[in-house]
């Protein structure tokens, strides 16, 4: 066991963004992206930072996991319970209701890598694995590399 608690980095895509823009256009499209990071800080309690990084791509680092064993965390995972509930009450723009989902892939420090890059690499694989499973899913990216 580490002297240090291990650090999760998950990589969040909404689920089916572009047939927002396609269908509502692009102003429904960026207030949808707005409510979309409220319900992740919220999901979060406003503990941890949530980082666009393109598109409908968010990233998270969650400091602090003491509980991660045998590739998975509790606590991580309660967090994106809690990610994936908030996301699913939805919300209202002009009159057309949201009731979004998202797909994650996690990456844990140092297990899945130590600089940014690679834990944003193996995340981001996770992440497609995820989707490729049907969406409204989380991966560990452990999983996907054992």
């Amino acid at each position: 066991c580490s002297a240090f608690p291990n650090v999760g980095l998950l990589y969040i895509d909404g689920d089916n963004f572009k047939a927002i823009n396609d269908q509502y256009g692009h102003d429904v499209g960026d207030q949808f992206l707005t409510y979309f990071a409220e319900k992740l800080q919220i999901s979060l309690d406003y503990k941890f930072n949530v980082y666009r990084i393109g598109g409908d791509e968010f990233v998270i680092i969650v400091d602090q996991i003491n509980d991660y064993v045998n590739g998975r965390s509790n606590g991580l995972d309660k967090i994106i319970q809690s990610i994936q509930e908030n996301l699913r009450k939805g919300w209202t723009i002009d009159d057309f209701y949201f009731s979004p989902t998202s797909s994650i892939g996690v990456a844990m420090f140092p297990d899945d890598g130590s600089s940014v890059d690679e834990l944003l690499d193996n995340a981001d694989q996770a992440l497609y694995i995820a989707k490729k499973n049907g969406k409204n899913n989380y991966i560990y990216s452990n999983t996907v590399h054992s």
